[in-house]
């Protein structure tokens, strides 16, 4: 089999409700993409305000 450990926490995690289990999973998900980078937020708002004034001039993309 796997990893005691792991095996255990696995038996806890099945006896959590499923909305327990469903943040956990996305907590644990979560731990996995690392550190966020800190220039995306602005470089996505930056993005989004220059697609909504060409919407609003009309102009094409």
């Amino acid at each position: 089999m796997g990893n005691p450990a792991i095996d255990s926490l696995r038996a806890k995690a099945f006896d959590l409700s499923e909305s327990d289990r469903a943040e956990l999973a996305q907590d644990l998900l979560a731990s996995l993409d690392g550190a966020p980078d800190s220039g995306v937020a602005q470089a996505w708002e930056t993005e989004i305000l220059r697609r909504l004034h060409q919407v609003d001039d009309g102009t094409p993309s």
